[in-house]
């Protein structure tokens, strides 16, 4: 761009990323749910950053201001805490949007850290469903805490993770036909 124009281009706010990405032309419709997704992404990246910046004596407001360090960190602070699709997925999004919008020349900081990691191949969480005596047991030890017993059980019947149960909406519920 400055080539061409002979004027720096401005680069992006992290905070502006969640309205860029809905803005995309894209050959097919994400649901909102979906977009709630990315903008969670995006936000969450942009407090971690701007927080990570202050504590390591910069400012970091902006897609050219993220260095590899600080992408790195926030891949290990996500490792810690989410299971390795999410992370793997979360990242992917970030590097796409540096893809896309960085305009000061560096490398991807979330290209070196993007790749099959087999480190991690471990850490995949294998899936499979409780047993009829897990389920009761599990049943039995939440009956004290009404909350998460509801939680649970609500989960167990439905096949809805914790997560998942927790952001139902009314519109969601029928207790009328006893359906969710």
């Amino acid at each position: 761009h400055k080539v061409l124009t002979g004027e720096g281009q401005m680069s992006i706010p992290l905070t502006d990323l969640p309205a860029r990405w809905r803005a995309i032309a894209r050959t097919y419709t994400p649901t909102e749910d979906r977009m709630k997704v990315y903008d969670a992404t995006f936000s969450r990246f942009a407090s971690f950053a701007d927080k990570y910046g202050r504590n390591n004596g910069f400012a970091c407001k902006t897609l050219d201001d993220v260095t590899a360090e600080l992408a790195h960190a926030y891949f290990e602070e996500l490792r810690s805490t989410y299971a390795w699709e999410t992370v793997k997925s979360q990242c992917h999004l970030l590097s796409s949007a540096f893809t896309r919008w960085s305009t000061n020349g560096q490398p991807n900081p979330f290209k070196s850290i993007i790749k099959r990691n087999r480190e991690l191949a471990s850490a995949k969480i294998s899936r499979k469903p409780l047993t009829e005596s897990e389920v009761a047991r599990l049943f039995k030890l939440s009956a004290d805490d009404p909350f998460y017993h509801n939680l649970i059980v609500t989960a167990a019947c439905t096949g809805m993770r914790i997560g998942d149960v927790c952001q139902l909406r009314w519109q969601d519920v029928d207790l009328k036909n006893g359906l969710i």
